[in-house]
């Protein structure tokens, strides 16, 4: 039995990182990502620049989403994050799970992941994986997020996102 769950969670981890990604560029906000291919795609919408979200399928209804917002910001990495997170923690039934520092593609990130109320829905609780950097006077967010129960599962793909984050230059 051992034999057979640990052989089914190494599938569903090639499965979930061995996902074909798309190449998103957008030229105007100077930045690019991948993001699975089969997902929606959406671009300025609701103040968020770029969003891809999984398309529901068979019993698995999980519904992943990642999305890039931008925000005009005078201000460096540690102040724009400190007042990032003060902001977030007002989201319903906020609960800070991990944070810390990271280096993507040559940037530094702040990253939180955090659990709270779905805006649109309260009652549905969202497990969240931000990541915040600073670059030329404007605050970039990468946010990735889906239901607690699925998180462990999307975790290696949403690095997988994460480290294809890059600034245009």
């Amino acid at each position: 039995m051992r034999y057979t769950l640990t052989f089914v969670f190494i599938f569903s981890l090639i499965r979930t990182n061995g996902q074909p990604l798309f190449h998103y560029t957008d030229t105007l906000h100077h930045f690019s990502i991948d993001v699975p291919e089969k997902w929606k795609y959406e671009t300025e919408r609701e103040g968020v620049v770029f969003q891809a979200s999984r398309i529901p399928h068979g019993r698995d209804t999980a519904r992943d989403v990642v999305n890039v917002n931008i925000i005009e910001t005078p201000r460096n990495l540690e102040r724009t994050f400190a007042v990032y997170l003060k902001y977030i923690s007002k989201t319903p039934n906020f609960q800070l799970i991990a944070k810390g520092d990271t280096t993507l593609n040559g940037m530094p990130f702040k990253w939180i992941v955090t659990l709270s109320s779905n805006l649109v829905n309260n009652k549905i609780p969202m497990q969240n994986y931000d990541l915040v950097t600073v670059k030329n006077g404007k605050t970039y967010i990468l946010t990735m997020m889906t239901f607690p129960h699925t998180y462990i599962k999307r975790r290696p793909l949403f690095n997988r996102i994460a480290n294809s984050f890059k600034f245009l230059d």
